[in-house]
Parts: structure tokens; sequence; C-alpha cells
């Protein structure tokens, strides 16, 4: 019965201790519940809190959860900024789309490697490139490490830097720019940054810069940006002509040209496939001035949609024109060192070659400086007109043709003086005549003279004279585009005119002496030392060809009665007038010479005797015939030979003179063969 008792009275013991301790325990996860309940409304109305105070803040605000590269919470300024509705679109158009994302090193491969690293290490502070929808957006990044109620998370803060990457991505390309010019880089480099610059402003803008060549009548493509292969090689040359493209318009008429529709446009008639390829629609095209004035190239931005531009977009264009201007300019200035260098050196070698040519050797030398100046000024034609005073003439023996044209005149034409007066006295006036069709038109003394029928586009002419006496005229012409040339161009024709000058006395003077030394001064015939050597000659080609010919002796009869009666002066008139006749009566192979006193002699090649006799008597008749003016009768006696090979000059000489002697024994006037 006790047994029981206490069996009964431990097991409720043990019942009330275990009630209580459930109760206890009840207590505790009813505590433990208000609580948990406590504490998640603590942390929702921190999770409110923290996303009101995220969503009101004027910068990105992306939460990222451990050990994912998704996001769980992004403020209202980041969905607008990646212009998604909400945050599913955020991960699954951005952070999970790879293809949305920019190159490496701002792949999203970095960007994960950038969350790790922030989990791990800390704080993180970068910049980013964010690519979305095609366009790219600058972001500073800070990441930190935090605890969001117990989960930890990475908390990212991005401030939108685009517009100073912007600004600082131009200062970059500048000072680029300004370096390469300092550095004198090649001008198409410079020009590829700088249509590079424009691109920057305007993603959507196809740049094309071009220069005008020193021809001052065709452009070229120098650098650019953004456009079709196909279609800048098409307009890589291009004519300064109104009408020629939007950019030879421009250059044309000095000011902007916009065109809308190029498809349409008839500037733009003969590029119509190439604009119909490339899609392209719009063109822009600006000139580029220097200094002073002068149009150096031309700016042309494309579209391929039709677009004018607005007042922002020519302040915009301000910055990158004036480089450009600047750079063909430093490249102009350097070419222009290069040419003068270049002229300078070919100066020297023309008077180098002009003063050491030799007399038969000048006429090709001349015909090579024309060339040579002509192919320096990109000329079309040049040429050295000559002043004949014995004839009163001009002529043009030295002419120099670019490739496929003719000479402006024919060599053996004669060109009256007066057909030249008028460009003749204004050379005198102004020692230049430069004509540029149409903004500097020939004088209307000029029309219709040769220099200007037909007309070319551009004339630029200067005289050849030495010690006020005219020479000639040097002159280099253009015959298509405007080609003004600059006044260094003037300075090297006149150099060359002044060099060629002095060409053309040494050669008078060369001509002189080499005249002088083989003409009789008193009848102009050859003397005896020039038809002694005549002579020479054809007995060693008689010998070596088997070949004949004859000589004439003859002088005139009685001769000293005429000094004697009439004076010296009367003799000289005579003589001279006897070797007038005796040009007439012969060929021009023929040579004449006074052989010495009254004495004359004549050779002449392939003749035989019978037609030397001919000849002969033809002298003596027309001698006999001929009025000196004295009261006497002038007569000549001749003595005929032919060479008989393998025979010394001096014996041909000696048969000659006995038959002359035989002709003045039987009564003189008349002929005598040896």
């Amino acid at each position: 019965m006790d047994g029981y008792v206490y069996s009964a009275l431990l097991l409720s013991g043990i019942v009330i201790v275990l009630l209580v301790l459930l109760q206890l325990n009840r207590r505790r996860l009813a505590r433990h519940d208000r609580l948990l309940v406590q504490r998640a409304q603590q942390l929702r109305a921190h999770q409110v809190q923290l996303h009101r105070l995220f969503d009101h803040a004027d910068m990105l605000v992306v939460i990222f959860p451990d050990k994912l590269a998704e996001a769980s919470y992004a403020n209202r300024y980041a969905l607008e900024h990646w212009q998604v509705k909400d945050l599913g679109a955020l991960n699954q158009q951005v952070f999970l789309a790879t293809d949305n994302w920019a190159e490496p090193p701002y792949s999203r491969q970095d960007f994960v490697h950038r969350l790790y690293r922030a989990r791990q290490g800390g704080h993180q502070r970068f910049d980013w490139l964010f690519k979305h929808g095609g366009v790219k957006r600058w972001q500073t990044v800070s990441m930190s490490t935090a605890m969001l109620g117990d989960q930890r998370v990475v908390v990212m803060f991005a401030n939108d830097i685009t517009a100073h990457k912007e600004v600082e991505s131009q200062e970059y390309l500048r000072d680029r720019i300004l370096m390469a010019l300092a550095r004198e880089q090649h001008p198409e480099i410079v020009l590829d940054r700088i249509a590079g610059l424009v691109r920057r402003k305007d993603p959507q803008a196809m740049c094309a810069i071009y220069m005008v060549n020193e021809d001052g009548r065709t452009l070229r493509y120098a650098g650019g940006e953004g456009l079709p292969t196909r279609f800048a090689e098409a307009v890589a040359k291009l004519s300064l002509f109104h009408g020629d493209t939007s950019m030879g318009s421009a250059a044309a008429v000095r000011r902007k040209v916009v065109t809308d529709d190029m498809p349409n446009d008839a500037a733009w008639r003969a590029y119509q496939e190439e604009v119909k390829h490339a899609g392209i629609r719009s063109c822009w095209a600006e000139p580029i001035q220097t200094i002073d004035g002068e149009i150096s190239g031309v700016f042309a931005i494309f579209h391929r949609e039709a677009w004018w531009p607005t007042d922002e977009n020519v302040e915009l264009m301000t910055g990158p024109a004036s480089l450009a201007g600047l750079a063909i300019e430093s490249a102009r200035a350097r070419a222009r060192l290069h040419r003068q260098a270049h002229v300078e050196r070919t100066l020297r070698e023309i008077s180098t070659s002009l003063v050491t040519l030799s007399d038969d050797q000048l006429d090709e030398g001349i015909h090579g400086v024309l060339r040579i100046l002509g192919t320096l000024m990109h000329a079309d034609r040049c040429y050295l007109l000559l002043a004949d005073q014995a004839q009163e003439c001009y002529r043009a023996p030295y002419q120099w043709a670019g490739p496929g044209l003719a000479p402006r005149f024919d060599a053996r034409t004669q060109i009256p003086d007066e057909d030249l007066a008028a460009a003749r006295d204004l050379l005198w006036q102004k020692q230049l005549l430069h004509i540029v069709e149409p903004e500097h038109p020939a004088p209307d003394a000029l029309a219709g003279t040769p220099l200007l029928s037909p007309p070319p586009h551009a004339l630029l002419m200067v005289p050849v004279y030495r010690a006020e006496r005219l020479l000639g005229m040097l002159a280099v012409e253009a015959l298509v585009g405007a080609r003004h040339w600059p006044e260094s161009d003037v300075t090297t024709v006149k150099v060359v005119a002044g060099l060629l000058a002095n060409s053309l006395i040494r050669k008078e003077l060369l001509d002189e002496l080499t005249y002088e030394a083989n003409h009789d001064r008193l009848t102009g015939l050859f003397n005896r030392h020039k038809i002694d050597a005549s002579l020479q000659q054809e007995i060693a080609r008689s010998d070596r060809y088997t070949g004949l010919f004859s000589i004439i002796l003859f002088d005139a009869d009685h001769f000293k009665q005429v000094n004697d009666n009439f004076g010296h002066n009367s003799g000289d008139e005579v003589l001279k007038s006897i070797a007038r006749i005796a040009r007439t009566q012969v060929r021009k192979s023929d040579i004449v010479g006074r052989w010495g006193g009254e004495e004359f002699l004549i050779v002449l090649p392939e003749t035989d005797q019978d037609g030397a006799a001919k000849v002969a008597d033809n002298i003596r008749i027309a001698v006999a015939q001929h009025d000196f003016g004295l009261p006497r009768r002038i007569t000549v006696s001749s003595g005929v030979a032919c060479y008989q090979g393998a025979e010394a000059a001096e014996e041909l000489l000696q048969r000659a003179d006995n038959a002359l002697y035989r002709a003045k024994e039987k009564g003189r006037n008349r002929v005598e063969l040896s």
C-alpha cells in the first residue's frame, strides 16, 4: 500500500514538473515568437526606411545578396538610368545579359570579379563603363559589404560621370592633337583624330576632311572617321568647283553648303551609286580658311538621315574646324618649306646645267629647263618666245606641254611683232602678266592675241631681258581650274627667266665668236680657215664612201684697177656684191668662202666636173650682168677641178689654180676645167 502511494506521488510530481516545464517552454516560445515578430517588423521598417532613403537619393543604389550577381534591390534612380521598369527587368536585361555589357575590362565577368573582391576585401572604388541598349555610360562606383538584418550583402553606390568622361576624353583627344601638331606628325594622323573628336560629340556623324592641293584647283581626302570605305574612295579626289559635290561647292563659293537630300541633289549626280550604297542622306560641308582668308580645305559631316546643322552644331564645330585649319596650315607650311628647299635645289641645278652646257647642248638644255619649270609650277604648258629683231617677229623654238597636250605654237611659226606688242608693253610696265580667269581677267589689249587664242584659264608671263633689251617672254599656263600662283612661284619664274637670259646672251656671244672665227668680216662668207677645214672633211668623206666632189676657184678680173681707179671702198663693195651673187647660185649644202684678196673658193659636194662648170658659168654670167654702180664692167674668171681620189688638198687646189690661170691667159671672163 505504502509503495503504491509513493509511486503515485512520484508520478504526480513528474507530471506536475513536466506541466510546469511545458508551460514555461510555451511562455518562452511565445516570447521568442513575439521577439521574432518584433524583429521582422523592425527589419521591414528598417528596409522601408532604407528604401525610402535610397529611392530619394540622386545616385544609383543597387544591393547584391551574398554570393549572387543578381540584384535584390535597385532604387528608382537606377531603374530610370538603365531604362527598365522593375527589378526583374533590371536583372534580366542588364546584370544577367552578357551581350549588353561593354568589352573587357568592363565585361560582366569583370564586374562579378569586382563583387567577389568587395565581399572578400571590403570597400571597392573604381570607374566603370556600363552599356545598355547600345548606349555607353560611365559611372564612378563604390562597393561595400553590409549586414541587412542578419543578411550579409554588397551595396553598390554609383554616380553617372559620362559627361565628365566625355569632357575628359575630348580634352585628352585635343591634347593628343596638339601634341601631334607640335611633333609635326603626318597631317592625316592629326585630321583622323580631329574627326574622332567630332564623332565623340555626335556618334551618328561620319566625318571627312579635305585639303586643297598645291595646284589650287583640286581637293583630296586627308582624314576622317566613320565613312564607308567605298564611298570614301569614290570622293577621295574632287574638283574645287561649284557643282562637284557639297565639298567642291563649299570650297568654290567659300561658304557653308548643306545638302539634306544627297540622292536627289545635282551636285552629287556623278556619285549616286556610291551614295545609295553607303546609305548616306545629308552632308554639311564647311570651308576651312587660313588667317589670310585663303581656302585651305573643307570639313564635311555626313548623316544617314535628312539632317540640318543647328546653331549648337555650328558652335560645336568651331573648335574642331579651327584645329583642322591649324593642322592643314601647319602641313602646308611644312610643305612650303620642303617646296622652297626643292625649288632652291632645282634652281641651283638649272643654273649649273645652263652654265656648263656647251653651245651645241644649249637648245636641249633650255627644253629641259622648261619641262622642269612647268612640272614645278603644276602648269599645263611652258614656253619661251624669242624676239627676232632682224625679222621684227617672235619665234617659239622652246616649248613644253604636259601629257596629251600640244604646244601652243608651231616651232616654225613667226609671230609678227605687232601681234604681241600689247603683251610686250605690259611686260615692260609691270614686269609681270598674271591672268587668272575669272578673278583677274586678261586686259582688253590682249584680247585675240596668240597668247589667248585659245584662252588658258591662267597665264603667268615674265620678260626675259638684259640691259634694257628684251630677249623674249617666258610663260607658264594652266588650262583648267583656278590656278593662283603665289608670290614665291612668281619669284621662281623670274629667277628662271634671268638664268635663261644669261644663257641666251652667252649663246649670242658664242655665236658671234664662232661666226667671227669662221667668217670673213667683209663679205660674210666663210673665211679661209673654215673653208680649208670643210675641204679636208669632204676629202675624208669622199675617200671613205668613194664619193666625189668638185671645187671652183674664181676671182675678179682686173680688180687692182678697180681699187686704183675708184678707191678701196668701191673695191670692197664689188667684193661684197660678188659674194652675194655667188650665194644665190649655189645650193644650201655647198660651201662658199673668201679664199684671199679677190679670190673665192666654192666646195660642191656630190658634184662632178661638168656640174661644177655649170655653176661656175652661172656665177660668171650673173656677175657680168650685175650693175656695180661703176663706169666699167666687172667680170670674173674661174678654174674648176674635180676630186680624183687619194689626192691631197694642196694638189686639188693647185689644179683649180692652174685652170684659173689658163682662164686669165685666154682673155678672162671665162671658165676653165682642170
